[in-house]
C-alpha cells in the first residue's frame, strides 16, 4: 500500500476553534490522545483531552535520499505526510476481537537494522503483526506501509483515515474510493494492493435513520451492527422494529435473523479450513439474496449465505474465484440436510 506524498507545510498549532473529541462510546483514538484522555496515564490531561497534542510529541519522520521529509510515524504506526493533516491507522482483527495499536500494551517499535524503515509490532494471540512504513523516491514519491501476519492463524486488516494527526485534529471533509485509490479532501492519499473486501464509513445520525427507514433487509456482521447502534443512539430492538428483515453474522459462531417478534438462528459451518476472510461477508450476502430472490424461507436464506461464505473462506484468492449452484446445493444438502 503506498501514500503519496503532499505538500509539506511548516508545523502549526491546530486551530482554537477544533471540536472537543470524541471520547467514550467506543471511539478509538491516536495513541496521544488515549494518553491524555486517560486518568491513569502519566500524560493524562486534566480537566479532559485537549484537542491537541501537548504530551506525545515524539514520532520518527520518514524520508529517502535525494528528497525532502515525506511524513512521519508515530510509536504506534500512526502515519502521516504532513504535520497538521489527516493520518492513517491500521486495525486488526483475531479471531478473538479487534486490536487496536494506539491500545493495545504489547507494542514495539524498532528500525531494520540501519535502514530508514520503521517497524511497529503488535502482540496478538499467536504471534505479531508487524507494521513497517517508509519513504521511496521516484515520479511519486511515496510513503508505503506494508502490513504482514506472523501468527499462523488468518486475521483482518482495517486500513483507517482518522481526522487526527501527530499535533492535533485535521480537517477531513470527504473520502473516495475509485477502484484502489483512496481520494481525502479531494485529494489522492492511499494506493491500496488489491481491492478492499469492505469499506465502512462513519455516518452521522441522521444519515443512518434515513437509510434503516429506506431498507427492508439489514445484512450485517456483529460489530457493524454494534457501529450502527453506537452511531444512531438506537437500541437493538429499535432497529429490529424499524427494518422488516436484519441478519446479524457471528463469525464462526451463528447468524441471527430477526423479523417483527421471530428469531432465527442458524450455526455457522464447523471445520473450515480457513485461508482467506477477505470477502466472506459479500459472499455471504450473495447466497443470502439467491435466498430471498427464490423466496425461500430465512432460515434457508442463512444456510446458503453460510454455504457461501465457507467457500470464500477456504479460497486465497476471493474476489475472482468459481463455484457453479451444482456445487452449492450439494454442500448446502450436506451440512444442513435438504
Amino acid at each position: 500500500m503506498s501514500f503519496p506524498r503532499l505538500p509539506i507545510p511548516r508545523f502549526a498549532k491546530p486551530a482554537k476553534s477544533a471540536p472537543v473529541p470524541l471520547l467514550g462510546r467506543g471511539w478509538v483514538q491516536p495513541f496521544w490522545l488515549e494518553r491524555q484522555a486517560d486518568p491513569a496515564s502519566s500524560a493524562y490531561v486534566v480537566g479532559g483531552a485537549d484537542p491537541s497534542n501537548i504530551t506525545g510529541r515524539n514520532w520518527t519522520l520518514l524520508g529517502s535520499v535525494g528528497e525532502a521529509t515525506l511524513g512521519a510515524v508515530d510509536p504506534r504506526g500512526l502515519v502521516v505526510t504532513r504535520p497538521n493533516s489527516w493520518s492513517i491507522d491500521w486495525w486488526i482483527r483475531s479471531e478473538q476481537r479487534w486490536h487496536f495499536p494506539s491500545r493495545e500494551m504489547a507494542v514495539r517499535q524498532r528500525l531494520v537494522e540501519e535502514t530508514p524503515v520503521v517497524v511497529t509490532a503488535m502482540r496478538i494471540p499467536g504471534g505479531d503483526i508487524e507494521h513497517r512504513s517508509y519513504a521511496v523516491s521516484g515520479a511519486l514519491p511515496s510513503i508505503v506501509i506494508e502490513i504482514e501476519n506472523l501468527t499462523p492463524t488468518p486475521v483482518a486488516v482495517s486500513i483507517a483515515v482518522r481526522p487526527y494527526g501527530l499535533t492535533g485534529q485535521a480537517s477531513l471533509r470527504s473520502i473516495e474510493l475509485e477502484g484502489r485509490s483512496v481520494f481525502v479532501n479531494g485529494e489522492l492519499a492511499v494506493v491500496l494492493p488489491r481491492d478492499p473486501g469492505q469499506v465502512v464509513a462513519d455516518y452521522l445520525q441522521a444519515d443512518i435513520l434515513e437509510m434503516l427507514d429506506l431498507s427492508d433487509c439489514l445484512i450485517v456482521n456483529e460489530h457493524e451492527f454494534r457501529a450502527i447502534q453506537i452511531n444512531s443512539n438506537l437500541s437493538a430492538n429499535a432497529i429490529y422494529s424499524s427494518v422488516n428483515e436484519v441478519v446479524v453474522t457471528h463469525g464462526a459462531g451463528d447468524v441471527q435473523i430477526r423479523h417483527r417478534d421471530k428469531k432465527i438462528v442458524v450455526a455457522a459451518i464447523k471445520g473450515v479450513s480457513v485461508l482467506d476472510v477477505t470477502g466472506c461477508g459479500d459472499a455471504f450476502r450473495a447466497g443470502y439474496a439467491y435466498g430471498i430472490l427464490k423466496n425461500m424461507s430465512f432460515k434457508s436464506r442463512a444456510e446458503y449465505g453460510c454455504v457461501m461464505a465457507m467457500l470464500n473462506l477456504q479460497t486465497r484468492h476471493t474476489q475472482n474465484y468459481r463455484t457453479s449452484l451444482e456445487k452449492v446445493l450439494l454442500l448446502k444438502d450436506k451440512h444442513y440436510g435438504e
